[in-house]
């Protein structure tokens, strides 16, 4: 049976928007960057290479991406809701595994720019 606390968090639609205007500006800053360096194919992983001590390691999108502070199910909504809104401009959008080195995979966004879009 479900419980209040999760009634509650599945209701929290503030929190939900908050969650995705952190990866949306997140998001728009990777694609902003790689843009200006003539990149029109973007990763966007939750995690990168530590060359120095040879490991891999969580990044910062990783604590937004895989955020803690809702429900699974909400996070899962708010990833789909962030996909769909960069789809519906143009973009291709998919959801991607990568590998970070020393067998260490992370998820993350393959963003591609069309020929129509340049």
């Amino acid at each position: 049976m479900i419980e209040k606390e999760l009634i509650k968090e599945y209701l929290n639609v503030d929190k939900r928007k908050k969650i995705e205007k952190s990866m949306e500006d997140y998001i728009d800053k990777k694609i902003k960057e790689k843009l200006l360096e003539g990149k029109t194919m973007i990763y966007i992983s939750t995690g990168c290479a530590d060359n120095l001590k040879r490991i891999a390691k969580k990044n910062i999108f990783y604590n937004i991406w895989c955020s803690k502070d809702i429900p699974s199910e909400s996070l899962s909504l708010a990833r789909d809701n962030i996909i769909n809104k960069y789809s519906s401009v143009g973009l291709i959008v998919e959801r991607m595994s990568f590998d970070e080195g020393w067998n260490t995979y992370f998820e993350g966004l393959l963003i591609k720019v069309p020929e129509e879009l340049r």
